[in-house]
């Protein structure tokens, strides 16, 4: 499994990140709007689904509109936390919570 992560660390996605300056911590702000968006458009939406604002915006529109966002959210915090990943593969596969991390990705996509 080492070999693999070796392999990532060497991809060319990985060096850039982790020789340009500034582009980790950029991808963390990314990675961090990306979740905070997903949350926020959850959370919104289900408030909603609880009978917040129940006169002024149906559940359909809600979920025309927060849903989409959702998404776009997830898809920003996953591939920012892909190169945020690979420019350290063998470190952070090393370190003890990675484990439960991935598993919990695992399981939040299942």
């Amino acid at each position: 499994m080492s070999r693999f992560f070796g392999w990532l660390e060497q991809l060319g996605p990985a060096e850039a990140v982790r020789t340009t300056p500034y582009l980790y911590a950029a991808l963390e702000c990314v990675h961090l709007l990306g979740l905070v968006v997903l949350v926020g458009s959850a959370v919104a939406f289900d408030l909603r689904l609880l009978g917040l604002g129940l006169r002024v915006l149906p559940v359909t529109v809600a979920g025309r509109h927060l849903l989409p966002l959702a998404h776009v959210g997830f898809v920003f915090a996953a591939l920012t936390g892909v190169l945020m990943f690979v420019s350290g593969a063998m470190s952070i596969a090393a370190s003890g919570a990675a484990p439960f991390k991935l598993a919990l990705l695992v399981v939040a996509h299942w």
